[in-house]
């Protein structure tokens, strides 16, 4: 099975303002479609490179629930969450339950990690390819559908015209990314990106030291992938808070990869790991160098999600050398009096 999803483009706080959007509650959770067709029932995820990995087998409560759902076949698009004991969405839940193949693992999830497919929207029924028809029919459709069954593997993900920067409000308050806003009279657009969903995101801001760097590959081999941030804790210690690769030009990598390779040691600072425990491999640095990053919120084990170096109004990248801001104004760049400090 190979669906191409349509996708999202960002939006700002003045899109809730908007007349002729719905808004739902933007999860943190696995982008999945649910398919029923010819009695072959299954659970896709979003493809990689052009092929879609199959969850059927790892997502019992979901397989399960299909069968009650009163359609010949539809393709529903969900995304697979995992709700804490406070409801809000946490993605280390749905990550772990699709990923793994082991199967005493998956058992093990189960009971530890349990979660529902959050129907948004339905693409096709009985054959017919529902594309074309206007948003809020789909999602009235996918109502309809989803009241007949009550299955408790999937759950219709309701909406708001009228309160959406109440939900805005509501959601970020206890932690969720945000708000997914959906044009009015809409079309299914497989595949593309466009301005018709509108995802409006709360970000939050910390200054980082690097303390060391990950190996590039492809466009950036021979210079640096990521950079390995940490922060200190309550004990006055360094600990790992994350990697952050996006949001460098081409320029600026080159002279960053030069002040790390003349900074580097041989002993970490930090015990690097991902979200998921992963250990990280990186060449450890230690010099004064900080840089100020946006992320959409912090792992149970203390890693940023999706973090990105923060730009200041000119457009520079904010990065701090023995304390001193380097990007501000009126310099025009922010590393080239660095790199004349470091001689």
């Amino acid at each position: 099975m190979n669906i191409r999803p349509m996708l999202a483009d960002d939006g700002t706080l003045r899109d809730l303002q908007d007349p002729n959007a719905a808004g739902e509650l933007k999860l943190d959770g696995s982008r999945a479609w649910i398919v029923k067709q010819d009695e072959e029932n299954g659970i896709f995820g979003r493809p990689r490179k052009g092929v879609s990995t199959e969850y059927t087998d790892r997502l019992r409560e979901v397989r399960e629930a299909i069968e009650g759902i009163p359609a010949g076949s539809f393709i529903m698009d969900v995304e697979i969450t995992y709700f804490d004991k406070n409801g809000r969405s946490i993605f280390e839940g749905s990550q772990r339950r699709c990923s793994t193949q082991n199967k005493a693992k998956q058992l093990t999830y189960e009971v530890e990690w349990p979660i529902q497919a959050m129907a948004f929207d339905l693409i096709y029924l009985d054959g017919k390819a529902l594309h074309d028809y206007p948003w809020e029919t789909r999602k009235q459709m996918l109502q309809d559908l989803l009241n007949e069954s009550l299955q408790n593997g999937i759950t219709f993900l309701p909406h708001t015209i009228d309160k959406k920067q109440e939900l805005y409000n509501k959601v970020t308050a206890r932690g969720e990314e945000g708000v997914m806003l959906k044009r009015l009279g809409s079309r299914y657009e497989e595949g593309r990106r466009s301005r018709s969903w509108l995802k409006v995101k709360k970000w939050y801001n910390e200054r980082c030291l690097v303390v060391g760097y990950t190996e590039g590959r492809g466009n950036r081999l021979g210079y640096f992938r990521s950079l390995i941030l940490a922060q200190p804790g309550p004990d006055g210690q360094l600990r790992h808070v994350g990697t952050v690769g996006s949001g460098f030009d081409t320029d600026e990598i080159r002279k960053i990869y030069r002040m790390l390779t003349a900074a580097e040691v041989d002993n970490p600072q930090v015990d690097a790991r991902t979200s998921t425990g992963s250990k990280v491999k990186h060449t450890p640095v230690n010099m004064a160098l900080e840089i100020e990053v946006r992320f959409q919120e912090i792992s149970k084990r203390g890693v940023f999600r999706m973090p990105t170096v923060l730009k200041d109004e000119y457009g520079h990248n904010l990065i701090h050398y023995n304390s001193r801001r380097i990007t501000a104004k009126p310099r025009p760049t922010n590393l080239k009096d660095m790199l004349k400090e470091l001689g």
